[in-house]
């Protein structure tokens, strides 16, 4: 992930949290001792953020500073993946699918992705309620 990318990461994040516990800019910026103006710059991702107040905004926002990064990945999780996948023997037109459904989350914001990944599991829960009826 480039610099950019990651900033930008951080700030949806922060801004995510945010709105979360319902906080202006400017009440996240009076609690943390900057300025409205550095939150904005923040939660566009136009500036870095010192370890220092990434940890007074995650102790403020009551989240971890893990939170505000991208989840890790083992090197194998990938890889284990693919091997179920071939294991299935799908199509290529519904690999394709379950592509664009993981793009789709991975490009959501946390609160999107959770209504996007309930629907599907509803679907499944449906599917299943028709499969032993």
């Amino acid at each position: 992930m480039e610099k950019a990318e990651l900033l930008n990461f951080i700030g949806n994040k922060i801004k995510d949290y945010r709105l979360k516990k319902k906080y202006s800019q400017a009440d996240l910026a009076k609690l943390i001792g900057v300025t409205n103006t550095s939150v904005s710059e923040y939660e566009r991702g136009k500036v870095n953020i010192d370890a220092d107040t990434l940890f007074q905004i995650a102790d403020v926002l009551e989240a971890k500073v893990d939170d505000f990064f991208p989840a890790r990945k083992s090197d194998s999780e990938p890889i284990d993946l693919m091997n179920e996948f071939r294991n299935i023997n799908l199509d290529a037109k519904y690999l394709l699918m379950f592509k664009e459904m993981f793009d789709k989350a991975n490009s959501m914001n946390e609160e999107e992705r959770k209504k996007y990944l309930d629907s599907l599991k509803l679907t499944i829960e449906f599917h299943d309620k028709l499969r032993n009826n």
